[in-house]
């Protein structure tokens, strides 16, 4: 009998621990949402959100959605155009999209920094239009291939493990 108690307060102990880690996803509902540098309508917007894009939530706070982007900032849309989700769609397993999209990423990374370097002379406010670039760029790259920017790091990881193929 103590062993059947343990066993099911160990269970109980794990479950408990996954659901208080798990990742927390938020889906766009409405089709070309934008994506903004803070919290607020008058914000710079990065670029536009299709309908079913999933993003890795931060956090939710006064009618803002805070999200993760591929810079490693974080980017905001209102709440009332994303509902929350437990899970993210899987990466492809296509291997003709994952390296088209490694492709596009580096040339938007590329594009993104050669952009910043030319329009800002300041390095401090070139970093940070080089990340609001690379955050538009790649935006689109998500939308073109149809991949959840929730998936960024796995993403990262396939493109950087399978460089020798693009």
């Amino acid at each position: 009998m103590l062993r059947l108690f343990i066993l099911v307060l160990g269970i109980g102990v794990i479950a408990q621990a996954n659901i208080l880690h798990a990742a927390k996803y938020v889906e766009v509902s409405k089709d070309n949402v934008n994506i903004r540098t803070s919290a607020s309508s008058s914000a710079t917007v990065i670029g536009q959100a299709a309908k079913g894009m999933v993003f890795r939530l931060i956090g939710t706070n006064n009618e803002w959605h805070e999200i993760a982007l591929s810079s490693g900032e974080y980017r905001y849309f209102h709440a009332s155009l994303g509902e929350n989700v437990v899970n993210a769609p899987q990466l492809t397993s296509s291997e003709d999209v994952l390296i088209g999209t490694c492709r596009e990423f580096v040339a938007a990374e590329n594009r993104a920094t050669e952009e910043a370097t030319v329009r800002e002379p300041d390095i401090m406010k070139q970093i940070d239009l080089d990340r609001l670039l690379t955050d538009r760029y790649k935006l689109k790259v998500f939308k073109k291939y149809d991949i959840a920017p929730a998936r960024t790091t796995e993403l990262t990881v396939w493109c950087v493990e399978n460089r020798r193929l693009y």
